[in-house]
């Protein structure tokens, strides 16, 4: 955690405080990932709702 308060430019405490651990840190990380890969994809209103389901789980696959 020490590493990765110094790459921020953060105070390890801080760091500490609001991530907790290193669990803590890859799931922010992971959230992270996802939230930008689904954030790419713009699901269509005019399409079947299994046409938007399939778009939505080749997304989510891509972002795994």
């Amino acid at each position: 955690m020490q590493a990765v308060a110094d790459e921020l430019g953060v105070d390890p405490k801080a760091l500490n405080y609001y991530v907790g651990d290193r669990d803590g840190l890859r799931e922010l990380v992971a959230l992270d990932i996802f939230e930008s890969e689904l954030a790419r994809v713009t699901l269509p209103v005019d399409r079947a709702w299994q046409d938007v389901a399939f778009l939505y789980a080749t997304a989510l696959r891509d972002a795994v």
